[in-house]
């Protein structure tokens, strides 16, 4: 799931992953490629998607995201009160 927002630092029209469950990798990424297509069709400029670090899978999924062109933006930290 995405949410659409414009981004106040650059401007531009970004969309968000919000959460992604699957456990089908091939489902998973049939549904990441359609939208991404959405995406463009709408004229959303950037997306942003994320990983969480600490899960056996990361890593594999790190390596994807690059394969598809992501670069690495930032990093998130967070704490349990």
């Amino acid at each position: 799931m995405f949410f659409d927002t414009i981004n106040t630092i650059c401007g531009k029209r970004v969309w968000n992953e919000y959460f992604w469950i699957s456990k089908n990798p091939q489902a998973s990424f049939s549904l990441l490629r359609k939208a991404l297509q959405f995406a463009r069709s709408k004229g959303v400029e950037l997306v942003s998607l994320s990983c969480v670090e600490n899960h056996p899978k990361s890593p594999r999924l790190k390596e994807l995201y690059k394969k598809l062109g992501f670069q690495k933006d930032c990093e998130t930290y967070i704490k349990k009160l």
